[in-house]
């Protein structure tokens, strides 16, 4: 009788260990590391991302190349934001780069880019109003004050005013015109050709 109690006793604590043993391999896992490593490689993308469109921004080539290289990065930019679709800072990030871009675009060519980039600006500021504010570069910069150095060069003439006004300060601009018969039902995919 005493060697059965035993044996049901050790049966026990073996069972009590190998449990404990595997919740301290599930709690250890990469199923939860994975959520982390996840946001610590969304986090090295973006930063990525933003000291390419930095340099895209600051070059000194001909029109040509910064069209390419804007497009490139707002691509790079675009294709994050779409991945994690409920990140309101790439969400911002994404309407700035995209705000670049359509400037750099080809005259007259820009309007349906700035259309997207605007509806992902205020798709982020719903989400999270002061978002402009508190998102920055690595150098500091804000994202509001990086949307109004992006629209410094514009060359493809997009009306900023009637696109950005709402989120520049009120001595950069007037605020948000309406849009004048532009479809501003563009689709996801509409915005990728666009881009591409």
């Amino acid at each position: 009788m005493k060697s059965t109690l035993l044996m049901k006793t050790l049966a026990f604590t073996f069972m009590c260990t190998i449990y404990i043993f595997s919740l301290s391999q599930v709690s250890a896992s990469p199923l939860n590391g994975s959520a982390v490593n996840t946001a610590l490689s969304k986090q090295h993308s973006l930063l990525a991302i933003q000291s390419q469109w930095l340099l895209a921004l600051e070059s000194n080539e001909g029109q040509e190349k910064r069209f390419y290289e804007l497009q490139a990065v707002a691509r790079k930019m675009f294709k994050l934001s779409i991945k994690h679709p409920k990140d309101v800072q790439l969400k911002a990030w994404s309407g700035v780069m995209l705000g670049s871009f359509s400037g750099a675009s080809i005259k007259g060519r820009g309007e349906h880019v700035a259309i997207f980039a605007k509806r992902m600006l205020e798709s982020a500021q719903d989400k999270q109003l002061d978002i402009l504010d508190t998102s920055y570069l690595v150098n500091g910069m804000s994202a509001r004050n990086a949307l109004q150095k992006a629209l410094a060069y514009n060359p493809s003439g997009v009306d900023i005013n009637q696109y950005y006004g709402a989120f520049l300060p009120e001595s950069q601009g007037k605020m948000l015109a309406i849009n004048k018969g532009f479809n501003t039902d563009k689709s996801t995919q509409e915005v990728t050709h666009a881009i591409n």
